[in-house]
Formats: C-alpha cells, structure tokens, sequence
C-alpha cells in the first residue's frame, strides 16, 4: 500500500465507534510521535491545548487510533501540562492497548493433578493438555491459555521447543514476557485485530526492499559493535541443575565461530528445571554471545511521503539494508526501534541490529540477580517500581516582564510579540535535538536543524551552499548565464576529500580537465583529512566556475605548509585569490586578495590566509569591472621554486550578510542615538557596552566597577552550557551547566552535592562525604505509599545512614504521618514528651477480622499498670511484685498511692490486707478459708512523673486550686 502521511489521529470509545478526530490544522496538535521498540515499549506522545473541548475524550474511556495501531491512556504520567507563552498545553502520553494486560490476571492449570489451582496462579506443563491446535509443552498452546477470557488471540507462532511455565501473582502480560522469554522469538503485537504473534528470529525475516542509504535518505548513522565474545558457557538451572547429564558429562557448551581462545562464563536462569532445556537455552545464549554483536542508530529522512518513494514499506521488525560507503557499512539487519513524527514522518530515528547488551547482566551475576528478583522484588511489588515511581520532569519556566521566553523540561523558546504585547506567532525553539523555527506559532516549522547536521526549511538564501545532496523543483529559478545542469557533483568540493576532481591546472573555459599534477596524501589535514601535495612551482585551480555579484562580499580562506624549503632563496612564495572571468568564461584577471607573495618554510608550519574581496575596481581586493564568475586559485613554490608544499583546502563564501552587520555595528560606535534600532554597541575605555533604544545600559562587559572585571547584566538574562566559579582549574568550585548533572559543588575535586536533572530519571539532590562518599538524597517516589517526595540517608539504595532533624521545634503540615521502613519494621523512640492530638493505637491483622485497631488507655496522671492471677490459699496470698516494675514506679505513699483492683472468681469477698515495698498480701474477710483464683491489678505513679493535667507548655504542677472550686459551698 502507498505511504501516506495522515491527515489526522482518531479517538474511539470502548465499542470501537469514532468519537472525534485531532489534527494540526483544525485543533492545534503538535509534537506527534509515535516511538515502537521491538519486544519493549510502543507509546504515542502529543500535545494539545487545553481550552480545547476534545479533551473530554483524553481518559482511559476512549481509545486512541494512530498509524494502525491503539493506544490506550492508562499510565501514571499520562497527561502533563506545559505553557508555550500564552498557550496552555497538556502533553499526553499513551501505551498501546496491549499493555493494559498488565490490568489482568489468570489462573489457569493444564495439569489434571492441579485441576483447581489457587487464583492467579498458572500452571502449564509440558506434558499437560494442550490448547488452541497447539504441540504440547509449546509456545502457541502457552499464549492460548493466557489469552482466554481475553479480547486477544493468538496470532502466527513459530518458536520451536516444549518448556513449562509455572508462575504465580503475575499479570497476563508479565506471563506473555515469561513466555518470550523462555521459548525465545520476537513478540509481534496487532492493536487492532487483538493478535499477539511469536516469531523465531531465524525463521521470520521479513525483507521488503527498504534502504537506508547515504544521499538518499540517511542523515547520520552511528555503529557500535559488542564485542565481549563467550566462547565457552557453563549453563546452570534451579537449585544448580546442570547439563552434565545430556552433554556428555561435560558442564559447558563451546562455540568458535568467531574465535580461537577460550572466553569462559556462566549462564544462570532460575526457571529452567531440566537439563535439556537447559542446554538449549544455553546453545541459543552461546550463539549470540560467541560473535560480535551489531548495533545501528540512525537518524534518516523518511522520503516515503515524496511520490517516486512511497512504494516503500517501512516496519519494526523487519529486515532492512544499511548502506554508508563512506563508513564502509553495507548490512542486512532487523529493525528494532523506530521512533517519528506522525504528521512530519521525515523526522525520524531508527535503530537496527541487535540490541547491545553488557553480559554481566545476562551471565556472571544472572544468579545474583534472579536470587535478587525473588526474595526482594517479587514480595515487595512497589520496591520494583521504586526508580520509575522517583523519576518526574523537573520543569523551569523562566518568563521576563512581558512572557517573551520560557524554558521547559530543557527547551528553550522565544517568542515575538507586536507593539501592543501580542503574539505574532514566529518563534525560535532550541531542544536538545536542534533548532526550529515557526511563524504560525509551532503548528508547523519552517526551518529545523538537527544536532547531527541535518536542515529542513521551506526557503533557504545563501551565498554558497554545501551539501552532499541538493534537490531542487521545476520552479526553481537560478541567476541569468547559470546553468544548474552543467555542474558535476564530482566538482563541489574545496578541499581534496574527492582526491583531485574538484581540481584542475588551466582556468580556461567553462569545464576545464581534472587536475592529474601532484599526489593526495591522507590522514594529514584537518580541514579535510587529505591534502595535496606538489614538489616545484605550480598554480592550481577550483574546477567549478562560481557566479558572484560584485556588490556582493566574499571571504576566501587557504591553508598550505611547506615540507621541503626550495633550494633558491625567494622561491617559497605562496599566492592565493581568484582568476576573474567574464560572461564567457574568459581571463580578465587575478586578484590575490587571499595571500600576496607571502613567504613560507617549513619551520612556519600550517598557516592559514585569508581576505575579503568586494565591490568593482582596480585594488587587489576588488572584482574588476565585467567579472562574472571567478575560480579559486593558489600558487605555490613561485618563482621556480624546487621545494615541496601541502594545500588543505581553499574556501570561497559569501560573506555579505556578516560584513553588513559589522559595518553597522561600527557605525554606531562612540554615537548617543541609536537610531531607532533595538539596540547599539559601543566600544570604551571600561569595556564593551550595549544600550537599548531609550539609551539605557542594558549590558557591560569589562571593568564596570572601579577595580572590578566582569560582565554585568541589567535587568537582562544570560545563557551558557556551563557556567563555574573559581578560576580555571581550580578544584573548589560551583558550577551550573545541562544534562544529568546539572548543578554540582565541588571542595578538593570531590563532589559534595549534586542536583541530577534527567527526562528519563527526574530530578534528585545528592550530598556526599570527601572521606566516606555519598550521605543521602531527596528524590521523589510513586509507589506503594503513594506519591511524594523522600528524604533518604543512604550510602546507596540498600545501606543505611543515620538521618539527624536537630532542632528546637519540628512540625509536619499534613494530615497523616507513617514511619515505616520500605523492607521491614522501624522502631521509635521518643526521648522527652510525647503528645497525641488524637487516637494512640495499635493496628493488629486479625485472623477472621482484619486489620483492628486497639486504643491505649489514658488517665490524668502518668502511671504504670501491672496486673495477674493468683491463688488464694486457706483464705490468703501474697503477691510479690516484679522487681523491675518497681524500679519503674513510686514507692506507696500518701501523695503517690498504689491503686489495687482485685476481682474473685467466686462468691467470695477479698481485701488487700498489707501493701509492703515490693508486695501486697491479699486476705478473705471475715476469717474465710477458700482456695479460689482471683485477678488483680496495681497502678502507680510513673517514677519522677506525678503531675496531673499537664499541658504542652507547663512543667509545673497545676495551681488553679480547681479542688476548691468543686468542693465550695460543702
């Protein structure tokens, strides 16, 4: 099918009918992406502004339909807002509808013996009854009894090997990762027709002629090749399970497609329980580890939307053909991410080959990290959501008096507004990828540099246009003698990486022969990386015939040394400029307005020369009077010089625009008006100053004050990419720049405290020790215990520190406090008062009753209660109290009683008789004899505490004589 650019998105509800449609024309979307990568993620990201009323269907009730695929809103991030000057957006973020199988569960068994498993557990064994068509123990019949229940079939399976899967308290999808993981393949999801597909590696190589290929479509590739080669596994399952037993006796496998030596590891996967299975889970890892591995990020321009180009096809999964000569890159390999803008598909990124992976995450530690996984992550669920949960966008939006420029989440915009303050709609927005610029407020761009190099712009003017590829349309007009036709792409070079093509000896006519004189020599410019080189008196010549305008001004740069000195003193002499040509291409005259007999040995090394030429006349830095066109020319080892000499390169470029602005600049140098421009420079004595159109001093670089040097700025903003304190060098230091680690003090070149800033990992402060490395950090969390932000004192995310408030008076605004330790209990200890405004409780899991919260009792005085059961024996007994309560309390005195409550249990009646130091003797009255238990309770003032009714702020005894007041008048 053709490739088509979209003309909109659309938002369905839950009975997959059409609600409504969004588009960058009719509601203002923008920044459209679509990002898929194989076996991990497909999100769709774009922003919308909020007075829009089709935010009604922004929710998990509507499904959004974007390039053939559905995205559903249901993740913790899914909707954020931003400002864009005086527009408010929300950026939302979609998964695609698979991932809401992480909402469901299974409980499934196909073993007859497990016929009633408990719930979510899933038992399917390779030698239970098969489902869906399926081979026993296989990947197809796994996935069948995943997905019943579900909206979702099985699509194409075509892994091969028979495995079981047990697994328990995981969701559908975590159970069809398992799956993937075990048999192996590529999971291939259809949002639309509800099919999840596994696909062997080997088998499924999709191939639909797709190129990516230099001067057709590829921007900037870059290859990183793994070479950390296994040529020996040793393979190890559950509780050690080896594969001694199916390989001969041996422990490991061996592989040396791709080596001679010997490079040994182990594999540990927890899961796999018999040694076959082992061993081929093992040869599948060795065959990947034993050869290097490929890896290939690529940023393209999709030209599928252009008619001659849209037959291609373009999916992630399939295999596609890499083509850089340049870089010596011609590979077949699969396409595993692709990322791009849907209604701009030209912006795009891929990455081919294999997914680059360390193998101490697959191998040496495998074990540790399994064991890990097991008894840390899979009990606690929140812990595994720890780094994700801390991870939120640090926004900064700096604004000046009138809103002219914000910067978000590390993008910087500016905007231009008219006389009354309103909008206009152009903008200037730099993002960590480039640069763009729009006139109908970002709904679309007309000019965009990428950080690679790349450009895209409805209208370019230039003097001189350097590019590997330059398409141009039927309207395309040129100036009168030009013809666009008659210049070879061979030409368009003004160094010597086309080695000598763009050269030649003769300036004679309009297509000189290509120079044959001298040698290239590489590896030895800087310009360019070859150079050339040319023993005795030679002038050289650019091929290319370049039309210019004499009121036009142009630069022109050579760089040369000289290897060999000539033998002749005075025959070193070096000349550069250009030979002037008239309509017809024929001599007028030369004019070295670059280097004019200039003299040069060895000992002077590169030097480089350069001039401007502008404007009609007789001086040697001016075009003569019928010049249209000129060639770059250089002269070397003149006049019969015998030495050796080395060109870089000769550039020629219109310069007119730079030299306009200096002249200007110049003009207004030392005036008090500035004319009624924006703004005027002027050059003094105390430094370099810049004044805005009332003459106000806006700017003064220099000594601004008597005896201070810097740059002052006034009421104004200043951006850098880093910015440090302290002298060059120096190791005590502040400093603020962009990136992970935006903000850092430095003392004895150690990092002491770091703010990280990241749009993957959020924001976070870290403080560290010189001696004893990192003390703690405040981050933020999403997890178990909600959202919010930690303050945690940590060596890292498993050792402790000791976290000290030290203060005089410590509150908390907020209307829950809870102490808990994320992997366990936390015990408190008050030293001092401890005041409750409300319940002091003690929450226990009851068995049949849940969680039950059971009240401390309270009286007006601070007391200690102890309690038991006796005995009476012929009518008496004695009760020794602990020893260690006693130590607690006040001895019985008149003004710290001992309060006993004792309760019999029969028709009897019992007294205290005696209360001693440390006992009490409890009797039956009126001379009884029972042998009968009975239950007693002793309460007694605190030791030191004999206070009643205290308040917050009183340590003294109450004295409102509130006794009196109750017993007046009895």
């Amino acid at each position: 099918m053709p490739f088509r650019i979209p003309e909109h998105i659309e938002i369905r509800d839950v009975a997959g009918n059409a609600v409504a449609f969004l588009s960058p024309d009719t509601d203002g979307l923008k920044e459209c992406w679509v990002d898929i990568e194989l076996n991990h993620s497909s999100t769709l990201t774009f922003s919308l502004p909020k007075q829009s009323a089709k935010w009604a269907y922004i929710s998990s009730n509507f499904r959004i339909i974007a390039n053939g695929r559905e995205y559903a809103i249901l993740n913790p991030d899914a909707i954020t807002d931003t400002r864009d000057g005086k527009k408010l957006f929300g950026k939302v973020s979609a998964n695609e509808c698979w991932n809401l199988l992480r909402k469901e569960f299974v409980t499934v068994s196909n073993d007859p013996a497990s016929a009633n498993p408990p719930w979510s557990a899933v038992i399917i064994l390779s030698g239970g009854v098969a489902a869906g068509g399926y081979a026993q123990g296989s990947a197809g019949s796994a996935f069948t009894y995943l997905l019943q229940g579900t909206e979702w079939s099985v699509g194409v399976v075509d892994v091969s090997g028979t495995h079981d899967l047990e697994n328990e308290k995981e969701s559908i999808l975590a159970n069809i990762n398992k799956v993937q993981e075990i048999w192996g393949g590529i999971l291939l999801w259809d949002s639309l027709n509800k099919t999840v597909s596994l696909r062997d590696e080997s088998l499924w190589q999709e191939y639909k002629g797709f190129q990516i290929r230099y001067a057709k479509n590829l921007k900037h590739i870059e290859r990183t090749i793994d070479n950390d080669i296994v040529t020996r596994l040793y393979p190890f399952g559950a509780d050690d399970l080896d594969i001694s037993t199916v390989n001969g006796g041996e422990l490991y496998l061996e592989n040396f497609q791709s080596a001679n030596n010997i490079y040994e590891d182990i594999y540990t996967n927890q899961d796999i329980t018999t040694p076959q299975e082992l061993k081929d889970k093992g040869t599948e890892v060795l065959d990947k580890l034993s050869k290097p591995r490929n890896n290939y990020r690529v940023e393209m321009v999709d030209i599928r939307s252009l008619p001659e180009w849209n037959h291609e096809d373009l999916s992630v999964g399939d295999m596609a053909d890499v083509i850089d000569d340049d870089v010596g890159i011609d590979a077949r390999a699969r396409i595993i991410r692709h990322k791009y803008n849907v209604f701009q598909p030209w912006l795009c990124e891929l990455e081919i080959g294999d997914p680059i992976e360390k193998l101490d995450s697959i191998l040496s530690d495998s074990r540790n990290a399994a064991e890990y996984i097991k008894r840390i992550l899979r009990p606690n669920a929140g812990v595994g959501n720890i780094l994700k949960g801390i991870i939120n966008t640090l926004a900064t939006e700096i604004n000046d008096s009138r809103g002219s420029y914000t910067l978000v989440d590390g993008v910087s915009t500016w905007f231009e507004r008219d006389i009354e303050g309103e909008l206009t709609g152009s903008l200037l927005r730099i993002t960590p990828e480039g640069l763009i610029i729009s006139s109908d407020g970002g709904q679309t761009w007309e000019l965009a540099i990428s950080g690679s190099g790349g450009v895209n712009a409805s209208v370019m003017r230039t003097g001189l246009l350097s590019a590997s590829v330059v398409q141009v349309g039927a309207d395309t007009t040129f100036e009168s003698g030009y013809d666009p036709t008659l210049i070879s792409p061979d030409k368009v070079n003004p160094y010597f990486e086309k080695d000598l093509k763009c050269w030649s000896a003769s300036y004679s006519g309009e297509n000189p022969n290509e120079l044959t004189l001298g040698s290239i020599i590489s590896g030895v410019g800087s310009w360019g990386s070859k150079v050339w080189e040319h023993t005795g008196d030679r002038r050289i010549f650019y091929r290319e015939a370049i039309p210019i305008n004499t009121s036009k001004a142009y630069k022109g740069r050579f760089k040369v040394r000289q290897t060999v000195n000539s033998s002749v003193a005075g025959t070193s002499r070096t000349y550069a400029g250009v030979v002037c040509l008239d309509a017809n291409y024929q001599y007028i005259i030369y004019r070295w307005f670059i280097a004019n007999s200039q003299t040069i040995t060895v000992a002077n090394g590169w030097k480089i020369f350069d001039g401007i030429i502008s404007g009609e006349g007789t001086a040697i830095n001016t075009f003569p009077a019928g010049t249209k066109y000129v060639r770059p020319v250089f002269l070397i080892n003149y006049q019969s010089g015998d030495g050796t000499a080395q060109a870089d390169g000769l550039e020629f470029f219109d310069v007119t625009e730079a030299n306009d602005a200096q002249n200007n600049l110049d003009s207004h140098s030392g005036l008090q008006s500035p004319h009624n421009l924006p703004s005027y420079c002027k050059m003094q004595s105390d430094g370099f100053k810049v004044f805005d159109s009332s003459d106000n001093l806006r700017c003064h670089m220099g000594q601004y004050v008597a005896g201070k040097y810097g740059i002052k700025i006034i009421d104004g903003e200043i951006y850098a990419t880093t910015f440090q304190s302290g002298a060059e060098g120096a190791t005590d230091y502040v400093q603020i720049g962009s990136g992970w680690q935006p903000v850092r003090i430095v003392k004895d070149d150690v990092e002491q405290l770091i703010i990280f800033s990241d749009n993957i990992w959020g924001a976070f402060i870290e403080w560290s020790h010189p001696d004893y490395g990192r003390m703690g950090l405040i981050n933020t969390f999403n997890d178990a215990l909600g959202r919010g932000l930690r303050l945690s004192a940590e060596d890292n995310y498993t050792a402790g520190r000791t976290l000290l408030l030290d203060a005089n008076f410590v509150q908390t605004n907020s209307s829950y406090v809870y102490l808990d330790y994320y992997m366990g209990d936390v015990d408190v200890t008050v030293w001092g008062n401890f005041y409750v405004t409300d319940y002091k409780d003690c929450m226990v899991e009851t068995v049949n009753y849940g969680t039950r919260f059971l009240t401390a009792r309270e009286s007006p005085e601070v007391k200690f209660i102890d309690e038991g059961k006796a005995q009476l024996t012929q009518g008496q007994c004695r009760i020794n109290i602990d020893p260690i309560f006693i130590d607690c309390v006040e001895p019985d005195t008149i003004t710290t009683p001992w309060l006993i409550q004792l309760t019999p249990y029969a028709d009897i009646n019992i007294y205290v008789a005696e209360i001693g130091v440390n006992y009490i003797i409890v009797q039956e009255r009126t001379g009884g004899t029972s042998d009968v238990p009975f239950a007693w309770s002793l309460s007694a003032f605190r030791k030191g505490f004999t206070e009643r009714f205290r308040t917050r702020d009183e340590d003294d005894l109450l004295t409102s004589d509130w006794e009196d007041t109750i017993t007046e008048g009895i």
